[in-house]
């Protein structure tokens, strides 16, 4: 119950922060795009295909979210897993998890759940930039837990987080 609790005032804060531009900052260069403009690769495929793509993520994960974890030296293993899975020809909304089996300093696995959430036409800045304002100002503390933020992908129009442990309601 309390964790049903927690994620109610999550999402309705994530959602003030949103609707309010509160903690908004200008949106990503679109010069930063290296995909292009419609959402599809080269060959016509959804670019967000990459994100379902293993070595695409080790790669990605092992530049973004590696550093950022200083008890891990590398990423062993991913299993990605698409929670919501609407793909359409050249636009989607999408959540993935991938469970990120890490090495730690003493060669040790550890498993941590990282989530996606991505949409093709509605960025995600605005939601990573409140998670991020709310995890740096303390409000991830004690009785409280809300997500970790690990990074926004103007690519993908995507933000990635730590799972929280419990259960899915």
């Amino acid at each position: 119950m309390a964790l049903l609790l927690e994620k109610i005032i999550l999402f309705t804060l994530l959602d003030f922060f949103y609707l309010s531009g509160f903690y908004k900052k200008n949106m990503a260069d679109e010069k930063s795009k290296k995909l292009n403009k419609n959402n599809k690769l080269s060959n016509g495929v959804n670019k967000i295909y990459h994100l379902l793509d293993e070595k695409f993520v080790l790669d990605l994960f092992k530049k973004e979210i590696l550093p950022k974890y200083q008890q891990f030296f590398d990423i062993k293993q991913i299993k990605i897993t698409l929670i919501k899975n609407n793909i359409w020809i050249s636009t989607y909304h999408v959540v993935i998890e991938f469970q990120i089996t890490f090495i730690n300093l003493e060669k040790k696995l550890e498993t941590l759940p990282i989530y996606c959430t991505a949409h093709s036409d509605e960025p995600r800045l605005n939601s990573f930039e409140a998670l991020t304002f709310l995890w740096e100002n303390g409000f991830s503390q004690e009785n409280l837990t809300i997500p970790k933020p690990l990074f926004y992908s103007p690519d993908f129009n995507a933000f990635f987080y730590q799972g929280l442990k419990g259960e899915n309601l």
